[in-house]
């Protein structure tokens, strides 16, 4: 979502009575109000009108959107470390992040998607998931615990992380996106939510585009049929019905269509 849209966001909801302003901090930190949050919430208002014991309601803040603490100021994120509690992930084992793209693989089970949660909870993701220990442990689940390491412009920091620790407002900066995510943009009805600008191309069996660029972020997410889709200087990649593709302003690609049936694919750019 665009930072001045957050912050005009955030300037109206100053002037919204507190309930509403605590509604708002649970849609951006968690994507979704339950009946447990309705509950709270009435409860909220009935202590507003002196019909309950007095509350004090959690509003809205800048720490909750992702609007940086350094106007103009770079965010980078350096390295993730896990201490304790998160999923099968081994204790002290630290990731570091590259300049430009880091690739985690390993078997099923091997704890790639740990560090995806730990990201998605400390930063700010449209779908956030629980944060459970080593199921297949038989000791006592540890908290969970981590250290991410950040670079703001020249500076870098560093931050601990657990489920019930306020969010960094340097973080709320990064965007974490996963398959998960995905059905949020796709299928969910959300009244908060950034919705990218989306097309739907159709190609005819052994259609083809030439050579080109897009002056903005984009992803293809490929509907049916097939596709095959080269980066400039890069190997043919194919990519079938439920595969996806994220490509920068800097990217020139060509689309060749392989099949005798025709494709149909979602286009995004922001």
């Amino acid at each position: 979502m665009p930072e001045p849209l957050l912050r005009e966001i955030l300037k109206w909801s100053e002037e919204r009575p507190a309930w509403q302003r605590d509604a708002l901090r649970r849609l951006f930190t968690t994507g979704d109000i339950g009946p447990n949050d309705v509950a709270d919430l009435v409860e909220l208002c009935k202590a507003a009108r002196g019909l309950s014991e007095p509350r004090a309601s959690q509003v809205l803040t800048e720490k909750h959107l992702a609007i940086k603490g350094a106007e103009g100021d770079s965010i980078s994120l350096l390295s993730l470390t896990h201490h304790s509690g998160v999923n099968a992930l081994a204790p002290k084992q630290t990731i570091t992040f590259g300049p430009s793209l880091t690739v985690v693989y390993g078997p099923n089970t091997a704890g790639k998607s740990g560090y995806t949660r730990i990201l998605k909870r400390a930063c700010r993701s449209r779908f956030t998931e629980d944060i459970l220990g080593n199921v297949l442990s038989e000791e006592t689940p540890l908290k969970p615990q981590a250290t991410i390491r950040f670079r703001v412009g020249g500076n870098e920091n560093s931050t601990g992380w657990t489920p019930d620790a306020a969010p960094s407002e340097a973080l709320a900066a990064v965007s974490v996106f996963d398959v998960h995510c995905a059905p949020v943009y796709l299928r969910d009805k959300t009244d908060v939510a950034f919705r990218p600008l989306m097309i739907t191309v159709e190609h005819a069996p052994g259609g083809s585009s030439p050579v080109h660029r897009h002056n903005a972020h984009a992803m293809v997410y490929v509907l049916e049929g097939s596709v095959v889709m080269q980066v400039k200087g890069g190997k043919q990649v194919t990519l079938t019905a439920g595969r996806a593709s994220m490509k920068a302003p800097t990217m020139f690609m060509s689309l060749t269509g392989m099949q005798a049936v025709p494709s149909r694919r979602n286009f995004w750019w922001s």
